[in-house]
């Protein structure tokens, strides 16, 4: 929220110093010569992996534009951070200028709000597409999106008139709907999860490691907005540092969430090919979407080619592909048909947030 009057130019510092931890960059090492980190930060790496993965590079070019363009923001809001420390060295001016003060609240909602429209698009492929089903998650996103949007205003108009009401109450209603929000997607999320592994147990190592990507992947942003909750409206109040440094930190975990779900994503992938024998793995491309199941098939084809939904002529494949974000599992249906063949079914599997 950048430089105020009651906030210590310590805890901007050392705010902007994490800012540059989690991003990851040359900006990070700059920050870190005298920590002597060799590989700081989190997110330039996992974009590095997500872009130069062979596995990603599938993805539609609009969705990676849209990966690049979250963490753009990202990198800007770290930016930001670090321009307004330097400005304090050199003008030691007790508040932010008013563009800093208007301009971090408002990359820290667009980053917010950006990684959230990801996972309520999937969120509309969970509920097979239908729009009337995450009506109210449109309607939440919208309730943050908005007062959230207004705290840069609030913010400057606090640093005029001494006084934090408006800011709290903006800050309050985008913290809770945002909460609110992430708790809905992710209990959407874990109940198709529950009912997708049902009868699955041969894959239960793959099912453990979506299970571990999609709490690891979720957790960050409920964990600070508890945080900001907890100690901002009950403890104490806005002005405390620790409430100040982690209403900052909310976006960044957010791109974190996203960066952790497509990596995890492709890590998932790669254990598939390596816990199924290829005698019995299949795995197609719908489209761009690859669909992995399991066969029965005596020859050790490993098939990666474009088609549309396939009947072998004989019986039956059930094979459904699956958004950018979800993974097919198939398990096997022993049914006795005219040729001696049997039929193929492909599980759905949502990967983890």
């Amino acid at each position: 929220m950048g430089r105020t009057h009651w906030l210590n130019p310590k805890t901007t510092a050392i705010g902007d110093m994490v800012h540059c931890i989690v991003q990851g960059d040359a900006l990070s090492t700059l920050s870190f010569t005298f920590t002597q980190t060799k590989k700081p930060g989190i997110l330039v790496p996992l974009l590095i992996s997500f872009l130069t993965s062979s596995r990603h590079k599938k993805d539609k070019l609009l969705f990676r534009l849209y990966v690049i363009f979250v963490n753009g923001l990202a990198f800007t809001q770290t930016v930001v951070h670090l321009y307004d420390t330097l400005d304090f060295f050199d003008s030691r001016a007790p508040a932010s200028r008013p563009a800093i003060l208007v301009l971090t609240p408002v990359l820290n909602v667009t980053l917010g709000a950006s990684v959230q429209l990801f996972f309520i698009f999937r969120c509309w492929r969970i509920y097979k597409e239908h729009v009337l089903y995450i009506l109210p998650l449109l309607a939440l996103w919208i309730a943050a999106f908005i007062p959230g949007l207004l705290l840069g205003y609030y913010f400057l108009e606090s640093v005029k008139h001494s006084t934090l009401k408006p800011a709290s109450i903006a800050l309050a209603i985008w913290i809770f709907s945002s909460f609110t929000l992430e708790l809905c997607i992710t209990t959407s999320t874990v109940i198709y999860l529950l009912r997708t592994r049902t009868g699955l147990a041969e894959h239960s190592n793959v099912f453990k490691t979506i299970w571990q990507v999609t709490w690891v992947s979720a957790a960050p942003p409920p964990i600070l907005m508890t945080i900001v909750v907890i100690n901002g409206y009950i403890i104490n109040t806005l002005r405390h540092p620790v409430t100040a440094m982690t209403v900052d930190m909310t976006g960044k975990s957010y791109a974190l969430s996203l960066m952790i779900t497509l990596v995890g994503r492709g890590y998932i992938r790669d254990q598939l090919d390596n816990s199924i024998p290829k005698s019995g793995l299949v795995l197609t491309v719908i489209g761009d979407a690859p669909v992995i199941s399991v066969t029965r098939e005596e020859s050790s084809v490993y098939e990666l080619e474009t088609r549309g939904a396939v009947t072998n002529g004989v019986g039956s494949e059930c094979e459904t592909a699956y958004p950018q974000d979800s993974l097919s599992v198939g398990s096997l249906r022993s049914k006795p048909i005219a040729s001696g063949s049997e039929s193929t079914c492909t599980h759905q599997i949502q990967l983890p947030k």
